[in-house]
């Protein structure tokens, strides 16, 4: 089983608090454009916080 660090750098930590706020408003509101803009900042946060800490060294011959 993984261990994930806890720990965020300020892009990530940016990242995961644009996203809470736009989730939290998309749930207020139950707009279509504020949930498709929620997702999008899921995708910036999971990107910057999980496939760019946890991605895969080269040398271990997996793909990124």
């Amino acid at each position: 089983m993984s261990q994930i660090d806890n720990d965020m750098n300020a892009e990530q930590q940016r990242a995961f608090l644009e996203w809470r706020d736009l989730r939290n408003k998309a749930e207020a509101t139950g707009d279509m454009a504020d949930a498709h803009a929620a997702g999008k900042a899921f995708g910036t946060f999971f990107y910057a916080y999980v496939a760019n800490t946890y991605r895969p060294a080269p040398s271990t011959g997996h793909r990124p």
